[in-house]
């Protein structure tokens, strides 16, 4: 086959390179390079891990989290937990998570889902996130409340929490998809929530709705606040 042909066959027209003078043909290239060379290393290692490998960083380093909170800050009232409770809290959690992540790191060579797919994954997790506050681990201590001085604090501390699953989670997406961020904050809210679960004794409903729900909606709007911003500084 030729040239010609092999272009044609490529739905590129014969005389697309001819059109290009070489001082933009060099810039291409240019750039090219400096995206092969900024996805050297661990990026790129891990990048190129298959969809479910990734998924995996992203759900161990959640348990991680949350396995540390739960052994080195666990809450006072630890003995009067329901086991079964934690476990809805906490596979309810997972599933919404792993949706979250499988979504946001789908391989790009897949086809498209309904355009309604991930936003309604977000919208689904961070419902989740104000469902389990009606399911508390434990009974409320008494003499405590669900005053705002208490759900700041666990407001800020799930923010920190939700932080290392956000960035790991955007660290090992590829691009390419445009509600890929805001899965990832969705994910990184949900998995914030669960290590609250494990540190904050306070099970009073209006407590988990101020303090540990918001979580997930105050990530997601942050990071619509940071795309929106961007989109405003960036030349078009």
């Amino acid at each position: 086959m030729s040239r010609s042909e092999d272009m044609e066959f490529d739905g590129v027209a014969p005389d697309f390179f001819d059109e290009l003078d070489d001082p933009a043909l060099d810039e291409m290239l240019g750039a090219v390079e400096s995206q092969l060379d900024r996805e050297r290393g661990p990026t790129a290692w891990l990048r190129s891990r298959p969809t479910w490998v990734r998924m995996a960083f992203g759900l161990a380093l959640s348990l991680l989290v949350v396995g540390g909170i739960a052994t080195f800050n666990p809450r006072s009232d630890m003995h009067m937990v329901a086991l079964w409770r934690v476990a809805v809290v906490m596979l309810s959690s997972a599933a919404l998570f792993g949706a979250s992540v499988w979504f946001g790191l789908r391989p790009l060579h897949r086809p498209p889902v309904p355009y309604w797919v991930e936003p309604g994954i977000v919208v689904v997790a961070l419902v989740g996130m104000l469902l389990l506050a009606f399911l508390p681990l434990a009974p409320m201590p008494k003499g405590d409340s669900g005053e705002w001085m208490y759900a700041w604090k666990c407001l800020y501390s799930g923010l920190i929490f939700s932080l290392p699953a956000y960035w790991l989670i955007r660290w090992l997406d590829r691009g390419g998809r445009r509600m890929s961020s805001f899965l990832a904050a969705a994910a990184a809210g949900l998995s914030g929530n669960a290590a609250l679960a494990m540190a904050c004794d306070n099970d009073s409903i209006e407590h988990l709705l101020k303090g540990h729900a918001p979580v997930g909606f105050v990530f997601v709007a942050a990071v619509g606040l940071w795309r929106w911003t961007i989109s405003r500084l960036l030349p078009r």
